[in-house]
Protein backbone atom coordinates (compact mmCIF):
# COMPACT_ATOMS: atom_id res chain seq x y z
CA UNK A 1 0.00 0.00 0.00
CA UNK A 2 1.26 3.46 -0.85
CA UNK A 3 2.32 5.83 1.98
CA UNK A 4 -0.20 8.19 3.62
CA UNK A 5 0.34 11.79 4.73
CA UNK A 6 -1.80 13.04 7.67
CA UNK A 7 -1.22 16.77 7.41
CA UNK A 8 -4.50 17.52 9.07
CA UNK A 9 -3.11 15.84 12.22
CA UNK A 10 0.00 17.99 12.19
CA UNK A 11 2.29 15.24 10.87
CA UNK A 12 4.98 16.27 8.42
CA UNK A 13 6.59 12.97 7.50
CA UNK A 14 4.74 10.33 5.45
CA UNK A 15 3.44 7.35 7.42
CA UNK A 16 3.27 3.73 6.33
CA UNK A 17 0.22 1.73 7.31
CA UNK A 18 2.14 0.07 10.13
CA UNK A 19 3.29 3.41 11.53
CA UNK A 20 -0.25 4.75 11.24
CA UNK A 21 -1.63 1.87 13.31
CA UNK A 22 1.06 2.40 15.97
CA UNK A 23 0.33 6.14 16.11
CA UNK A 24 -3.43 5.58 16.50
CA UNK A 25 -2.77 2.98 19.22
CA UNK A 26 -0.63 5.47 21.09
CA UNK A 27 -3.35 8.10 20.99
CA UNK A 28 -5.84 5.58 22.32
CA UNK A 29 -3.50 4.66 25.15
CA UNK A 30 -3.11 8.31 26.08
CA UNK A 31 -6.88 8.65 26.13
CA UNK A 32 -7.17 5.68 28.47
CA UNK A 33 -4.56 7.01 30.84
CA UNK A 34 -6.43 10.32 31.08
CA UNK A 35 -5.66 12.41 34.15
CA UNK A 36 -3.10 9.97 35.47
CA UNK A 37 -0.42 11.68 33.38
CA UNK A 38 1.80 14.47 34.65
CA UNK A 39 0.41 16.87 32.03
CA UNK A 40 -3.11 16.45 33.41
CA UNK A 41 -1.87 17.10 36.95
CA UNK A 42 0.09 20.20 36.00
CA UNK A 43 -2.86 22.60 36.08
CA UNK A 44 -4.52 22.71 39.53
CA UNK A 45 -7.45 24.66 38.00
CA UNK A 46 -8.32 21.76 35.68
CA UNK A 47 -11.67 20.34 36.89
CA UNK A 48 -10.51 16.90 35.67
CA UNK A 49 -7.41 16.99 37.89
CA UNK A 50 -8.18 14.25 40.46
CA UNK A 51 -5.89 15.81 43.05
CA UNK A 52 -7.50 19.26 43.09
CA UNK A 53 -10.75 19.08 41.09
CA UNK A 54 -9.85 22.57 39.94
CA UNK A 55 -9.56 24.13 43.40
CA UNK A 56 -6.70 26.60 44.04
CA UNK A 57 -3.44 24.96 45.11
CA UNK A 58 -1.24 25.64 48.12
CA UNK A 59 -4.11 25.82 50.58
CA UNK A 60 -2.86 26.84 54.03
CA UNK A 61 -4.65 27.70 57.28
CA UNK A 62 -3.09 29.51 60.23
CA UNK A 63 -4.95 29.52 63.57
CA UNK A 64 -5.09 32.53 65.86
CA UNK A 65 -7.08 33.93 68.76
CA UNK A 66 -10.70 33.33 67.66
CA UNK A 67 -9.68 33.60 64.04
CA UNK A 68 -8.22 31.61 61.13
CA UNK A 69 -6.22 32.95 58.19
CA UNK A 70 -6.88 31.02 54.96
CA UNK A 71 -4.32 31.36 52.14
CA UNK A 72 -3.81 29.82 48.70
CA UNK A 73 -1.44 30.13 45.76
CA UNK A 74 -1.55 32.45 42.78
CA UNK A 75 -2.40 30.14 39.83
CA UNK A 76 -0.20 32.16 37.49
CA UNK A 77 -1.89 31.01 34.27
CA UNK A 78 -5.51 31.74 35.18
CA UNK A 79 -7.47 34.92 35.96
CA UNK A 80 -10.43 33.94 38.14
CA UNK A 81 -13.17 36.47 38.82
CA UNK A 82 -13.17 35.48 42.48
CA UNK A 83 -12.78 32.84 45.15
CA UNK A 84 -15.24 31.34 47.64
CA UNK A 85 -14.22 30.04 51.03
CA UNK A 86 -16.06 27.19 52.75
CA UNK A 87 -15.80 26.03 56.37
CA UNK A 88 -16.95 23.04 58.40
CA UNK A 89 -16.75 22.70 62.19
CA UNK A 90 -16.40 19.11 63.40
CA UNK A 91 -18.01 20.03 66.74
CA UNK A 92 -21.38 20.78 65.13
CA UNK A 93 -24.15 18.17 65.61
CA UNK A 94 -24.28 17.66 61.84
CA UNK A 95 -21.01 19.02 60.42
CA UNK A 96 -21.18 20.28 56.86
CA UNK A 97 -19.40 22.84 54.71
CA UNK A 98 -20.95 26.29 54.48
CA UNK A 99 -19.71 29.35 52.62
CA UNK A 100 -18.16 31.87 55.02
CA UNK A 101 -16.62 34.34 52.61
CA UNK A 102 -15.87 35.44 49.05
CA UNK A 103 -13.02 37.57 47.68
CA UNK A 104 -12.04 38.97 44.30
CA UNK A 105 -9.67 37.25 41.89
CA UNK A 106 -6.66 39.33 42.94
CA UNK A 107 -6.86 38.27 46.60
CA UNK A 108 -5.12 35.15 47.92
CA UNK A 109 -6.08 35.38 51.59
CA UNK A 110 -9.17 35.41 53.78
CA UNK A 111 -9.43 36.22 57.50
CA UNK A 112 -12.24 34.27 59.13
CA UNK A 113 -13.55 35.66 62.44
CA UNK A 114 -17.17 34.65 62.02
CA UNK A 115 -18.22 32.70 65.12
CA UNK A 116 -14.77 31.20 65.70
CA UNK A 117 -14.27 29.68 69.18
CA UNK A 118 -10.99 28.86 70.88
CA UNK A 119 -9.77 25.54 72.27
CA UNK A 120 -12.84 23.48 71.42
CA UNK A 121 -12.47 19.85 72.55
CA UNK A 122 -14.73 16.81 72.83
CA UNK A 123 -15.54 14.78 75.95
CA UNK A 124 -12.31 12.78 75.57
CA UNK A 125 -10.13 15.91 75.37
CA UNK A 126 -9.47 15.67 71.64
CA UNK A 127 -9.75 18.92 69.67
CA UNK A 128 -12.53 19.81 67.30
CA UNK A 129 -11.39 21.24 63.97
CA UNK A 130 -12.39 24.02 61.61
CA UNK A 131 -11.93 22.61 58.10
CA UNK A 132 -11.55 24.90 55.08
CA UNK A 133 -11.59 24.56 51.32
CA UNK A 134 -11.61 27.09 48.49
CA UNK A 135 -13.22 27.22 45.04
CA UNK A 136 -12.79 29.66 42.19
CA UNK A 137 -15.39 31.46 40.08
CA UNK A 138 -14.71 32.30 36.44
CA UNK A 139 -15.90 35.31 34.47
CA UNK A 140 -19.15 33.52 33.55
CA UNK A 141 -20.00 32.85 37.19
CA UNK A 142 -19.19 29.12 36.97
CA UNK A 143 -17.81 27.78 40.24
CA UNK A 144 -15.12 25.08 40.32
CA UNK A 145 -15.30 22.68 42.12
CA UNK A 146 -19.08 22.63 42.21
CA UNK A 147 -20.27 22.39 45.83
CA UNK A 148 -23.56 20.86 44.71
CA UNK A 149 -21.73 17.75 43.51
CA UNK A 150 -20.28 17.21 46.97
CA UNK A 151 -23.52 17.95 48.83
CA UNK A 152 -24.96 14.81 47.24
CA UNK A 153 -22.23 12.66 48.82
CA UNK A 154 -20.34 12.72 52.10
CA UNK A 155 -19.09 16.25 51.41
CA UNK A 156 -15.44 15.13 51.22
CA UNK A 157 -15.22 13.26 47.91
CA UNK A 158 -17.22 12.24 44.86
CA UNK A 159 -17.11 9.25 42.55
CA UNK A 160 -16.67 10.34 38.95
CA UNK A 161 -18.95 8.10 36.89
CA UNK A 162 -17.47 9.53 33.68
CA UNK A 163 -14.04 8.15 34.57
CA UNK A 164 -14.89 4.56 35.57
CA UNK A 165 -15.58 5.30 39.21
CA UNK A 166 -12.46 7.35 39.97
CA UNK A 167 -12.62 8.82 43.47
CA UNK A 168 -11.99 12.57 43.39
CA UNK A 169 -11.26 14.84 46.34
CA UNK A 170 -11.69 18.54 47.04
CA UNK A 171 -8.53 19.40 49.04
CA UNK A 172 -9.08 20.88 52.49
CA UNK A 173 -7.05 21.93 55.52
CA UNK A 174 -8.01 21.82 59.19
CA UNK A 175 -6.96 23.73 62.30
CA UNK A 176 -7.95 24.58 65.87
CA UNK A 177 -7.93 28.23 67.03
CA UNK A 178 -6.68 28.72 70.57
CA UNK A 179 -5.97 31.22 73.32
CA UNK A 180 -2.47 32.50 72.45
CA UNK A 181 0.39 31.75 74.83
CA UNK A 182 2.03 34.64 76.76
CA UNK A 183 4.34 36.89 74.79
CA UNK A 184 8.04 36.33 75.51
CA UNK A 185 9.69 39.19 77.41
CA UNK A 186 13.02 39.48 75.65
CA UNK A 187 16.22 40.90 77.15
CA UNK A 188 18.95 41.97 74.70
CA UNK A 189 22.63 41.43 75.55
CA UNK A 190 25.27 43.00 73.26
CA UNK A 191 28.27 42.77 75.58
CA UNK A 192 30.22 40.43 73.28
CA UNK A 193 31.86 41.51 70.05
CA UNK A 194 29.62 41.02 66.99
CA UNK A 195 27.13 38.91 68.96
CA UNK A 196 23.54 39.70 69.94
CA UNK A 197 21.94 37.51 72.60
CA UNK A 198 18.16 37.40 72.99
CA UNK A 199 17.11 36.04 76.39
CA UNK A 200 13.64 35.14 77.68
CA UNK A 201 14.65 32.97 80.66
CA UNK A 202 11.67 33.78 82.93
CA UNK A 203 8.95 32.82 80.44
CA UNK A 204 5.73 31.55 82.10
CA UNK A 205 5.13 28.29 80.23
CA UNK A 206 1.42 27.44 79.63
CA UNK A 207 0.12 23.87 79.64
CA UNK A 208 -0.44 23.76 75.88
CA UNK A 209 2.97 25.22 75.00
CA UNK A 210 4.84 23.66 72.07
CA UNK A 211 7.93 25.67 71.08
CA UNK A 212 9.67 28.99 70.41
CA UNK A 213 10.93 30.09 67.00
CA UNK A 214 13.14 33.08 66.20
CA UNK A 215 12.97 35.05 62.95
CA UNK A 216 15.03 38.00 61.72
CA UNK A 217 15.21 40.58 58.96
CA UNK A 218 17.04 43.81 58.21
CA UNK A 219 15.75 47.07 59.74
CA UNK A 220 12.72 48.16 57.75
CA UNK A 221 12.43 44.73 56.12
CA UNK A 222 9.17 42.82 55.92
CA UNK A 223 10.39 39.33 55.00
CA UNK A 224 11.36 37.54 58.20
CA UNK A 225 13.36 34.32 57.91
CA UNK A 226 13.69 31.71 60.62
CA UNK A 227 17.10 31.55 62.27
CA UNK A 228 18.23 28.59 64.32
CA UNK A 229 16.10 25.60 65.28
CA UNK A 230 12.81 25.47 67.21
CA UNK A 231 13.35 25.87 70.97
CA UNK A 232 11.52 23.32 73.12
CA UNK A 233 11.04 23.26 76.89
CA UNK A 234 14.28 21.31 77.21
CA UNK A 235 16.20 24.03 75.34
CA UNK A 236 17.82 27.10 76.91
CA UNK A 237 15.54 30.10 76.63
CA UNK A 238 17.93 32.27 74.64
CA UNK A 239 19.15 32.78 71.09
CA UNK A 240 22.67 33.88 70.14
CA UNK A 241 23.18 35.60 66.77
CA UNK A 242 26.80 35.86 65.64
CA UNK A 243 26.07 36.74 61.99
CA UNK A 244 27.31 40.35 62.03
CA UNK A 245 30.10 42.02 60.08
CA UNK A 246 30.63 45.26 61.98
CA UNK A 247 29.76 47.11 65.16
CA UNK A 248 26.38 48.85 65.11
CA UNK A 249 24.90 46.54 62.45
CA UNK A 250 21.21 46.10 63.32
CA UNK A 251 18.51 43.49 62.79
CA UNK A 252 14.83 43.15 63.61
CA UNK A 253 13.82 39.99 65.45
CA UNK A 254 10.61 38.17 66.18
CA UNK A 255 10.63 35.75 69.09
CA UNK A 256 7.43 33.72 68.73
CA UNK A 257 5.88 31.33 71.25
CA UNK A 258 3.56 28.69 69.77
CA UNK A 259 1.00 26.50 71.48
CA UNK A 260 0.32 22.93 70.37
CA UNK A 261 -2.27 24.13 67.84
CA UNK A 262 0.18 26.52 66.19
CA UNK A 263 -1.28 29.73 67.61
CA UNK A 264 1.53 32.31 67.99
CA UNK A 265 2.38 35.15 70.35
CA UNK A 266 4.90 37.51 68.82
CA UNK A 267 7.48 39.76 70.45
CA UNK A 268 9.25 42.00 67.94
CA UNK A 269 12.44 43.79 68.85
CA UNK A 270 15.32 45.55 67.09
CA UNK A 271 18.91 45.10 68.26
CA UNK A 272 22.36 46.06 67.01
CA UNK A 273 25.78 44.59 67.59
CA UNK A 274 27.52 46.53 70.36
CA UNK A 275 30.47 48.84 69.82
CA UNK A 276 33.08 46.55 71.33
CA UNK A 277 36.79 47.28 70.99
CA UNK A 278 39.06 44.55 69.59
CA UNK A 279 41.02 42.34 71.94
CA UNK A 280 44.62 43.24 72.75
CA UNK A 281 47.03 41.48 70.37
CA UNK A 282 48.67 38.48 72.02
CA UNK A 283 52.31 37.39 72.26
CA UNK A 284 53.78 40.69 71.05
CA UNK A 285 57.58 40.20 70.95
CA UNK A 286 60.60 42.10 69.63
CA UNK A 287 63.98 41.09 68.20
CA UNK A 288 66.80 43.67 67.99
CA UNK A 289 69.85 43.78 65.71
CA UNK A 290 72.66 46.40 65.91
CA UNK A 291 73.86 48.22 62.80
CA UNK A 292 77.37 49.47 61.99
CA UNK A 293 76.11 53.06 61.81
CA UNK A 294 75.27 53.03 65.52
CA UNK A 295 71.57 52.47 65.04
CA UNK A 296 69.55 49.26 65.20
CA UNK A 297 66.80 47.29 63.49
CA UNK A 298 63.89 45.77 65.35
CA UNK A 299 61.56 42.97 64.25
CA UNK A 300 58.11 42.98 65.86
CA UNK A 301 55.83 39.92 65.81
CA UNK A 302 52.41 39.02 67.27
CA UNK A 303 49.49 36.63 66.94
CA UNK A 304 46.71 37.61 64.56
CA UNK A 305 43.42 38.76 66.05
CA UNK A 306 40.32 36.84 64.98
CA UNK A 307 37.62 39.55 64.99
CA UNK A 308 35.69 39.71 61.71
CA UNK A 309 35.50 43.50 61.91
CA UNK A 310 39.24 43.99 62.46
CA UNK A 311 40.70 46.72 60.26
CA UNK A 312 44.37 46.24 61.12
CA UNK A 313 47.10 47.12 63.63
CA UNK A 314 48.80 50.35 64.69
CA UNK A 315 52.44 50.25 65.80
CA UNK A 316 53.64 52.89 68.29
CA UNK A 317 57.00 53.67 69.90
CA UNK A 318 58.25 55.91 72.72
CA UNK A 319 59.63 59.39 72.05
CA UNK A 320 62.54 61.31 73.59
CA UNK A 321 61.84 63.15 76.86
CA UNK A 322 58.31 61.79 77.02
CA UNK A 323 56.67 60.49 80.18
CA UNK A 324 55.90 56.77 80.42
CA UNK A 325 52.64 55.71 78.81
CA UNK A 326 51.35 54.68 82.23
CA UNK A 327 51.68 58.32 83.32
CA UNK A 328 49.88 59.79 80.34
CA UNK A 329 52.85 60.07 78.03
CA UNK A 330 52.30 60.18 74.30
CA UNK A 331 53.55 57.65 71.79
CA UNK A 332 54.70 58.21 68.25
CA UNK A 333 52.53 56.45 65.64
CA UNK A 334 54.89 54.44 63.43
CA UNK A 335 53.14 52.13 61.02
CA UNK A 336 49.63 50.94 60.24
CA UNK A 337 49.42 47.31 59.13
CA UNK A 338 46.58 45.40 57.46
CA UNK A 339 44.63 42.77 59.37
CA UNK A 340 46.45 39.79 57.82
CA UNK A 341 49.91 41.06 58.74
CA UNK A 342 51.55 39.72 61.92
CA UNK A 343 55.10 41.10 61.74
CA UNK A 344 57.15 44.11 60.68
CA UNK A 345 60.83 45.17 60.64
CA UNK A 346 61.68 48.76 61.53
CA UNK A 347 65.14 49.71 60.25
CA UNK A 348 67.65 52.36 61.31
CA UNK A 349 65.98 53.05 64.61
CA UNK A 350 67.68 55.74 66.67
CA UNK A 351 68.47 55.41 70.38
CA UNK A 352 66.96 57.51 73.14
CA UNK A 353 68.54 58.93 76.32
CA UNK A 354 67.15 58.20 79.75
CA UNK A 355 67.33 60.63 82.66
CA UNK A 356 70.90 59.51 83.39
CA UNK A 357 71.89 60.24 79.80
CA UNK A 358 72.30 56.56 79.03
CA UNK A 359 71.45 55.16 75.59
CA UNK A 360 68.30 53.09 75.57
CA UNK A 361 66.24 51.57 72.77
CA UNK A 362 62.74 52.74 72.05
CA UNK A 363 59.87 50.76 73.51
CA UNK A 364 57.28 49.42 71.06
CA UNK A 365 53.52 48.98 71.40
CA UNK A 366 50.74 47.62 69.23
CA UNK A 367 46.96 48.20 69.16
CA UNK A 368 44.30 46.30 67.18
CA UNK A 369 42.03 48.68 65.22
CA UNK A 370 38.31 48.14 64.61
CA UNK A 371 36.67 48.93 61.25
CA UNK A 372 34.02 51.05 62.97
CA UNK A 373 35.02 54.34 64.67
CA UNK A 374 34.01 55.00 68.25
CA UNK A 375 30.42 56.32 68.32
CA UNK A 376 31.19 58.85 71.08
CA UNK A 377 34.27 60.52 69.57
CA UNK A 378 34.41 59.43 65.94
CA UNK A 379 38.02 58.38 66.47
CA UNK A 380 39.34 54.96 65.54
CA UNK A 381 38.42 52.24 68.01
CA UNK A 382 41.61 50.70 69.41
CA UNK A 383 42.26 47.79 71.71
CA UNK A 384 44.31 47.99 74.89
CA UNK A 385 47.98 48.44 74.00
CA UNK A 386 50.30 45.46 74.09
CA UNK A 387 53.96 46.23 74.80
CA UNK A 388 57.01 44.33 73.55
CA UNK A 389 59.77 43.64 76.07
CA UNK A 390 63.07 45.56 75.62
CA UNK A 391 66.20 43.67 74.55
CA UNK A 392 68.03 41.69 77.25
CA UNK A 393 70.19 43.90 79.49
CA UNK A 394 68.15 47.05 78.97
CA UNK A 395 65.27 46.26 81.30
CA UNK A 396 66.55 48.43 84.16
CA UNK A 397 67.83 51.23 81.92
CA UNK A 398 64.55 51.85 80.10
CA UNK A 399 62.74 52.02 83.46
CA UNK A 400 64.88 54.98 84.58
Amino acid sequence: MRDLTLRQLGLILPLSLTNLILWISGQCLIGLVGCGSNDDLANPFDPDNPRTLGSPGGLKVTPGDQQVVVEWNNPGHESPAGYRIYRKFTGDPSPKFVKVGEVDGQTRQYLDKDGILNDQIDTTGKPYFYIYRVSYVDADGVETPNPADFDKSNGESIIDTDAKGVLRFWPSQKTTPSDPPPKPEVIVDTSRNLIVNLIWKDYPVPEDFKEFRVFSTVPGGSKFEQVGIPYLLSSPFFFSDAVFNEDGEAKRYRVIAYDKYGVPSVTEIEAAAGHISPLMPRNFVSRYRSRLNGKYDVALMWEANTEKDLKGYQIYSTKQDERPVSQGGELAPRRFLQRMETSIILENEGWLLNEKKQLIPKLYYIAAIDKTPRPDTGLQDESILADAPPPPGFEDLVAQ
